[in-house]
């Protein structure tokens, strides 16, 4: 267990920091429709790994990214269609404590 999900008594906790890149692409769907997606990269700390994981997560504005600190992962499951379990892909994130 790393010493962050020890901190934050958290299973995953999301980290951003100084060198979390804000990437922004476009195009257009096989609809014809123009699209806009925004991403931020940051780290998973996963109590179960020696050391964190590489992600990007999905924002709503490059111009408010995610601030610098630790994050526990908010409403990260649905249930989908038929009763399936998903993840959704708007998962938040509530900043933790120092």
């Amino acid at each position: 267990m790393s010493n962050i999900n020890k901190k934050y008594k958290e299973k995953y906790v999301v980290e951003f920091d100084a060198k979390s890149k804000v990437d922004e692409f476009s195009g257009t769907a096989k609809s014809g429709k123009d699209f806009t997606m925004i991403k931020q990269s940051g780290w998973l700390h996963d109590e179960d790994d020696q050391y964190p994981v590489k992600v990007e997560v999905m924002i709503d504005d490059a111009l408010k990214p995610y601030a610098e600190g630790f994050y526990k992962i908010i409403n990260p499951l649905s249930v989908g269609g038929y009763g399936a379990l998903t993840v959704n892909r708007d998962i938040s994130f509530e900043k933790l404590n120092d």
